[in-house]
């Protein structure tokens, strides 16, 4: 985990530690502090140690996982923002595919970050 107390975290969340530290690498790369959670129990605390401004949800997730934990993050933090790596929703900020390529993943970060 890369939390940065300086800047607001992106928090990766899926069900593959592997994937998630190479989603937290590749955000790292335009400069935004990272962290990672694995479980729903991580989510919770993850939100809760670091000033989240966004959650990516990664393509690992289910359907319904992905909707609880846009739901968590809400209640947590209202205005955050959510961007999906595979699920498309009214409740996500951003809708991408589950294998795009990590030019779109920053192109929507981009966009939601502000």
């Amino acid at each position: 985990m890369n939390v940065n107390d300086n800047a607001a975290c992106v928090l990766v969340y899926g069900s593959d530690p592997v994937l998630l530290e190479t989603r937290a690498k590749v955000i790292q790369t335009r400069g935004f502090s990272t962290c990672e959670a694995a479980s729903e129990a991580e989510l919770i605390e993850r939100m809760k140690a670091a000033r989240c401004k966004v959650v990516v949800l990664c393509h690992t997730l289910s359907e319904s996982e992905a909707a609880r934990a846009a739901q968590l993050a809400r209640q947590e933090i209202p205005h955050i923002k959510i961007i999906a790596m595979a699920h498309h929703s009214e409740a996500f900020d951003e809708s991408l595919g589950g294998f795009t390529n990590p030019h779109d993943l920053l192109a929507a970060l981009s966009r939601v970050y502000h």
